[in-house]
């Protein structure tokens, strides 16, 4: 996690947990648009903790959309609807990777294998 705000990583997730569940129970669309900018803070500030695979994925992820926007093969009315898919995807495997390394580091499941 991030050393100089151990607060600020956690409460991007937070944010954009609250974020596309608003999104899928509403389908208001401004709180999947938070949630795509707080997940961008997030992997801002945990860049240098994720693993290459993620950081290949995640550049990969953003060329690709940068360039159906500029080819005009996607509107940005359709990339708004898209962005609590993205979100929640995307924290669906934050939480997976966390849950492994509390998993990984717990005495009680260490003790059981």
């Amino acid at each position: 996690m991030n050393d100089s705000s151990p607060w600020l990583s956690p409460l991007c997730l937070v944010v954009i947990f609250f974020a596309t569940l608003t999104t899928e129970w509403t389908g208001y669309q401004p709180p999947a648009i938070l949630a795509v900018f707080v997940l961008l803070v997030f992997t801002l500030l945990e860049w240098k903790y994720l693993e290459l695979t993620t950081k290949v994925i995640a550049m990969v992820a953003i060329g690709l959309t940068l360039a159906l926007l500029l080819l005009s093969q996607i509107s940005l009315m359709q990339l708004g609807m898209l962005c609590g898919s993205v979100a929640f995807f995307a924290f669906f495997l934050i939480a997976l990777g966390l849950l492994k390394e509390a998993a990984l580091t717990s005495e009680s499941v260490n003790l059981t294998s």
